[in-house]
């Protein structure tokens, strides 16, 4: 994987290099736009006008730019865009944002990346702009604990277009080149450059979009996910060397040593996750697991219910080239047992009492009950002949240890 970008995200590229990194695109960035002249507040406000559209031009070009370089560069393998963060959705509190933005935007012909610029090069509209924009930072933070309901009002998660639509990634691709180009066509009319200037660049560009938007409908999904290849033979062997799952036990002390990069992930639904979870898990469905970041360095524990989708999204993962992952061998269930409710004989030899004693010591960390007793409980009659429990038997156990506040 250190061949794929983006290489921070899969560890390939350390904190000070990104650090690094990202000073060297700032300034870049930076000068190309102050070469655009989009440090110019009377450039940037002459869009609302129509007067000159070349933020327009410059955005949706840049648009356009990255929207098929990530797409294709996904496709080829080079990117990894399961790794690209893609921001949740409050629907209402970002519509609000827009509006406040519009309006900042047209009062004080800057936005935030052009306000740094033009305070770069010594315009104090710039620097008052960028003044402004801290402020009201400053300004939101304090008053957050009035607004907090408002901003994590009307969530929607991490979607996209495609997912919204219910249409593949390729369509949705060609649907906004196609869009592009009838914007850039009927922003001619408005345009005050002399023709011949920057035609034949323009040109090339466009045509080049155009085939690349029209392939990408096409193409296929740009996810790993969808193209992923499974080595049967490398899976085989993990699974008899007993390297594909972790014990209760061993996943506690992970958790309780606070194990650096430990991703635990319950795949089970919604409501049996909310009734009771292992600490510091994070619940993401079973369908959605292809599609969600994990970094190189990040060890993955899966659990379910009883261990079998725990034990099928190994194999997904694997597949996808996460090699640190395990699964819960027993599921919720397990953890239950051997963690919350551990119990031994009291008839137990001596070194079996000591093995007991480590874990009691982890069980009530996480306020577990472990108990000496004279004789073992009988499974349930529910359990079958491997020991795993029936999923109703386990979100019984989960409510019941909820019950008495753990």
């Amino acid at each position: 994987m250190s061949a794929i970008a983006p290489f921070f995200e899969l560890g390939d590229l350390g904190p000070g290099a990104a650090i690094a990194a990202a000073v060297v695109i700032g300034i870049a960035f930076g000068w190309a736009l102050e070469r655009a002249g989009l440090g110019s507040a009377t450039k940037l406000a002459g869009q609302f006008y129509l007067a000159d559209l070349t933020v327009f031009k410059v955005m949706f070009s840049a648009i356009v730019t990255a929207m098929l370089g990530a797409y294709w560069l996904a496709r080829f393998g080079v990117l990894d865009l399961a790794h690209v963060y893609v921001p949740d959705t409050y629907l209402l509190p970002q519509l609000a944002g827009g509006l406040l933005f519009g309006i900042g935007f047209v009062v004080a012909g800057l936005c935030p990346g052009t306000s740094c610029v033009a305070a770069a090069t010594g315009r104090g509209d710039g620097l008052l702009v960028m003044l402004g924009m801290f402020a009201g930072v400053l300004g939101t933070g304090l008053a957050f604990g009035s607004i907090s309901d408002f901003y994590a009002s009307t969530a929607r998660g991490s979607i996209t277009l495609p997912q919204l639509l219910h249409v593949p990634y390729g369509v949705v691709v060609c649907a906004v080149v196609s869009m592009a180009l009838i914007a850039f066509w009927l922003t001619k009319r408005f345009d005050r450059i002399p023709v011949g200037i920057h035609v034949g660049r323009g040109r090339a560009f466009a045509v080049a979009a155009a085939l690349c938007g029209a392939l990408a409908a096409f193409a296929g999904s740009p996810y790993r996910a969808n193209h992923a290849t499974v080595d049967v033979e490398r899976l085989a062997a993990a699974v008899a060397h007993e390297e594909d799952h972790v014990t209760a036990v061993e996943l506690a002390e992970w958790i309780r040593g606070r194990k650096p990069g430990l991703r635990v992930i319950d795949l089970r639904p919604a409501v049996e996750f909310e009734t009771y979870h292992v600490p510091r898990a994070e619940r993401i469905a079973l369908e959605s697991l292809g599609s969600t970041p994990f970094r190189a360095t990040e060890t993955i524990v899966l659990i379910s219910g009883g261990g079998a989708h725990a034990a099928q999204a190994w194999v997904l993962l694997q597949a996808l080239g996460h090699r640190q992952v395990y699964f819960l061998r027993g599921g919720l269930q397990e953890w239950i047992d051997d963690v919350m409710n551990p119990t031994i004989l009291a008839s137990a030899s001596p070194r079996a009492m000591a093995e007991f004693k480590r874990v009691g010591e982890i069980s009530r960390y996480f306020g577990g009950v472990p108990r000496i007793v004279d004789k073992l409980d009988p499974r349930p009659a529910n359990s079958d002949a491997s020991g795993d429990r029936s999923e109703s038997s386990t979100s019984d156990a989960a409510a019941a240890i909820r019950r008495r506040g753990c």
